[in-house]
């Protein structure tokens, strides 16, 4: 039996199959009109599939609890190898993605997990940003505390929306009419994030873009 923690990594883990699966098949609807995903499209592939198969495997060795998981996790260099593989994706769509990352920033905990929370909440800004739309992501170290910043030009989020993203399930109004999506990263990596002693707030306007903030507190 799963431990609460352990289950929401087990359902991140799903929930990213599942968006690369269908980042592939979006790659692959796009291949003919595209001379951008015509570039990219073998590397997408290749980098996909490997990703599928390294989570598959990391979901088959998963054990029934992560409180456990106590690790140095060099944050510097997981979050540089996390937008380094979006890269490629942000190409195809014609996003600028750059980022500024601070070196020597370490964080205690599980490294698997707090990737997979990046990386949903970097996935959602690459999906919700037009062609020609940017993301910047940038970190910190002040005191003792890690932060992460996530800023994109997209479609922003109306107001008396935005309370709702973190519940399980939800999208919204605008977001269903400009990408499919389960409405569960938000909630996902909102959860793994609190497990980590961190917090995350969204502030957005609609029409012009998104901030993310990730707050961990450093023991």
């Amino acid at each position: 039996m799963f431990d609460e923690k352990t289950l929401t990594v087990h359902k991140m883990i799903i929930h990213s199959i599942r968006r690369r699966a269908n980042r592939m098949l979006w790659a692959q609807e796009s291949l003919a009109s595209d001379i951008e995903v015509q570039k990219s499209f073998p590397k997408i592939i290749q980098q996909e599939s490997q990703k599928i198969v390294e989570l598959t495997n990391k979901l088959q060795g998963l054990g029934e609890t992560l409180d456990n998981i106590v690790e140095e996790i060099n944050f510097s260099e997981l979050l540089a190898k996390i937008v380094d593989e979006h890269l490629e994706d942000a190409n195809m769509r014609n996003i600028q993605l750059s980022y500024e990352i601070a070196d020597g920033v370490f964080l205690t905990g599980d490294s698997l997990a707090i990737e997979l929370a990046i990386e949903s909440l970097i996935d959602n800004a690459l999906k919700y940003t037009s062609a020609g739309g940017k993301i910047f992501v940038k970190s910190s170290q002040p005191a003792d505390l890690s932060i992460v910043e996530i800023n994109d030009t997209g479609i922003g989020i109306p107001a008396d929306e935005l309370p709702r993203i973190f519940e399980s399930n939800y999208r919204a109004s605008n977001a269903r009419d400009f990408a499919t999506g389960s409405g569960l990263g938000m909630k996902l990596a909102q959860s793994i994030i609190n497990n980590m002693n961190g917090d995350i707030n969204v502030t957005s306007t609609l029409g012009k873009g998104t901030n993310i903030l990730v707050t961990f507190r450093r023991e």
